[in-house]
Formats: C-alpha cells, structure tokens, sequence
C-alpha cells in the first residue's frame, strides 16, 4: 500500500475530506497530487501535519507502512473518546489524558451535588 493510499484511508476514517482538510491544513490541491499519483512522495511538512492532526496516529504505518495504524493510548499520552449516544451523530476526538481526567472529575463533582440535592429534597418530603 502506498503513501497515498494510507492517507485516503485516514480520510476515510474521517469520512470527510474537508474536516481532513481542516484538522490539517491541507488543500484540495494537496489531495489532488496524491489521487493523482499514490506513489509520489510527501513531504515532511505534510506528513508532520498529518501527524499533529491525529495523535494516536502511527508514524511508522503513515511513513512506511508497517505496523498498527494507531498508537495505543499509553504510548501517544492521548486517548481516543467517543462522543454521542450511538447514532450517527457520534464522534470520536483525541483529549490528553489531563484533560480527560479534569473533565471527569468535574463531571463526577457535578453528579455529587445532584446526589445531595435529591437527598435533601428526599428528607425534606419524609419530613412533610
């Protein structure tokens, strides 16, 4: 599988080529050129864009080829999150595992004061 055809694949999973676009400041020439030739070389600015785009990425699948397509979360420091109840509005986005963890706390903070307000507003009934 060539270059090309490994970055079509990443595309793919992005099911769209402007949210690839976006994500990594690629053009629609950009694209162009390696549809055109899957076998041409891509630069290591391009590649390196590729790269910070999707972290849990591996460089040695996208560069040559080999190995996992992606990093498992404890070798990128990155963990790959779905979001949405299931149907086709779901996404899936990379947070760094600080991030992933405040936004849990924070979550679970917030689930602990619904928890003491229903307790309250539970006593305060029985006590009616």
């Amino acid at each position: 599988m060539s270059i090309g055809e490994r970055i079509e694949q990443i595309i793919e999973d992005e099911k769209s080529q402007s949210v690839f676009n976006k994500k990594t400041g690629w053009n629609t020439g950009d694209l162009k050129g390696i549809r055109d030739n899957p076998n041409r070389s891509v630069g290591f600015d391009k590649l390196r864009a590729i790269l910070d785009a999707y972290p849990t990425l591996s460089a040695e699948w996208l560069m040559r080829g080999e190995g996992s397509k992606w990093r498992d979360a404890a070798e990128s420091g990155s963990l790959n999150v779905q979001i949405g109840n299931g149907n086709a509005a779901q996404q899936h986005v990379q947070v760094s595992r600080a991030d992933f963890q405040e936004l849990y706390e924070a979550r679970l903070r917030d689930k602990e004061e619904i928890i003491a307000m229903l307790k309250a507003e539970n006593a305060r009934l029985k006590a009616d």
